[in-house]
């Protein structure tokens, strides 16, 4: 039992972190039990304290031996190695707590700098979220602003080819050439030089036509109706 009699006084025996704590000089059980409460409480508060002040780097070493334990080998020394190399100059070496989203920021300039690709910009963000939860799971320290640091994204403007339907001049006198009827020909002609629709030629009638001015109005075309196998006239 942690509070017991021994000869005429209580006491109480706590461990913490595999430390053994003994206390004397009791008059009572009840006095034993609040003071074996109160001890508890005001050592969790300095485990707590002493947590939440360990440095960036720190922390980072804790992260190291922790990976040590859960990861393949292969995996834990490439790691190690990035920590060590890379990741633990991204932020100032101070608590955790004491960060800022100015951190943050500057943070992921210096991932960004870089000249690698977007994928591996990435992994290198998604690593310091995956650390910052893991001390948040292990010391109780939230340090939420890292959620905060957008993922980078590729805004390359990707080439478009631009497909050309238009008929050219070259290919237009192919045609024009090879067609044997003077009333095609001079559809094709109006078509080309005048940009019409098939329906607005259909439907021109000579009252379009100013021969004094030389030019002509297009204010009706033929419509088909789907299926039905006749048309309409329409404003165009």
């Amino acid at each position: 039992m942690p509070v017991y009699k021994d000869k005429n006084k209580w006491l109480f025996k706590v461990s913490i972190k595999g430390r053994q704590f003994l206390r004397r000089g009791f008059a009572t059980k009840k006095e034993a039990k609040e003071a074996e409460s109160l001890f508890l409480v005001e050592n969790q508060k300095k485990v707590y304290e002493i947590k939440k002040e360990l440095t960036y780097k720190q922390l980072l070493e804790q992260y190291k031996i922790f990976a040590k334990k859960e990861f393949k080998i292969t995996y834990y020394l490439k790691l190690s190695k990035e920590i060590d190399n890379y990741y633990s100059n991204l932020f100032k070496n101070i608590p955790i707590s004491k960060l800022t989203f100015s951190d943050v920021k500057k943070a992921r300039a210096l991932i960004d700098k870089a000249e690698v690709s977007i994928d591996i910009k990435n992994r290198r963000r998604n690593f310091l979220i995956r650390f910052f939860h893991w001390v948040k799971i292990y010391y109780d320290v939230d340090f939420y602003l890292i959620e905060r640091m957008q993922a980078f994204k590729d805004y390359e403007v990707k080439k478009t080819t631009i497909k050309n339907d238009m008929v050219q001049h070259d290919d237009f006198l192919k045609i024009y050439k090879a067609c044997d009827s003077l009333f095609y020909k001079l559809a094709f002609l109006t078509f080309y030089l005048f940009g019409l629709r098939l329906g607005e030629l259909l439907a021109l009638k000579v009252n379009a036509f100013d021969f004094e001015k030389k030019n002509f109005e297009i204010y009706q075309e033929v419509s088909f109706k789907t299926g039905t196998g006749h048309y309409v006239i329409v404003p165009p």
